[in-house]
């Protein structure tokens, strides 16, 4: 039988490679879940959902890129597919997410959506990731800020599924690798606060990255892009610790 071509991507639970034939069954299972489909079209027939999956594994031919299945190291099931997707007529170079319900909550989506966003910049060559959300969609909008995305404008897809106005959330390829390497910075630093006080040379680095300081008590932590880290602020007088958020 022959393979959807593509690259296979890695990350800590998680392979990403293009569909293949034998993760049917398990889409036509995810695409007829209504809670699942609620924001990505209503749920679907067999028939309806074989299309769906040729369509994204052909565009793996047509276009270069599409997205990827998200299969669990651990266990070797299906949880999703995610990844780079711009159909004729898409608003933009998007990335998106749909994983089955029973896998919700793990951070897997986090996880896949940032080794796909890497790819699309660093392979792809694209310029900006966009993800289209629904404006009640919360889950998805809470994932969008996590990326580091914020909301940018808002648009229709196309037909026929041009009747809801959904928001745009995005971010530009410099924005994007400026909080990547502050991440990988503040990781080598050992969670310590880097650049929080106002006589701090790396202020300026941080307020570029969009993080901006929460003071707070008791233990502090860092998070950006889903990570969480410990951290100690050496920069203020004890006891004050804070938190990096988007």
């Amino acid at each position: 039988m022959l393979r959807t071509p593509g690259p296979t991507l890695e990350t800590d639970r998680l392979v990403l490679r293009p569909p293949q034939a034998e993760d049917l069954p398990a889409w036509v299972a995810f695409s007829a879940d209504e809670e699942t489909m609620r924001y990505l079209g209503g749920a679907q027939s067999s028939s309806a959902a074989w299309r769906g999956f040729c369509t994204v594994a052909g565009a793996w031919s047509v276009r270069g890129f599409s997205m990827f299945s998200v299969i669990e190291k651990a266990t070797g099931r299906w949880v999703g597919r995610l990844g780079p997707w711009m159909p004729e007529g898409w608003p933009g170079t998007e990335v998106g997410w749909g994983l089955a319900r029973e896998f919700w909550g793990r951070g897997y989506a986090t996880e896949g959506a940032r080794a796909t966003i890497d790819y699309a910049f660093d392979a792809l060559g694209w310029t900006e990731v966009i993800h289209c959300i629904e404006p009640d969609n919360a889950l998805s909008r809470a994932l969008a800020a996590r990326l580091g995305a914020t909301l940018l404008r808002q648009a229709r897809l196309p037909a026929p599924f041009d009747h809801v106005l959904l928001d745009v959330w995005g971010q530009s390829r410099e924005q994007w690798r400026g909080r990547r390497s502050l991440l990988r910075y503040l990781r080598e630093a050992g969670g310590h606060c880097v650049g929080l006080n106002a006589g701090c040379r790396r202020r300026e680095r941080c307020a570029g990255a969009g993080i901006r300081r929460i003071p707070t008590s008791g233990e502090g932590r860092i998070a950006r892009d889903g990570d969480e880290l410990p951290m100690r602020n050496p920069c203020l007088p004890a006891p004050s610790v804070s938190a990096w958020v988007p």
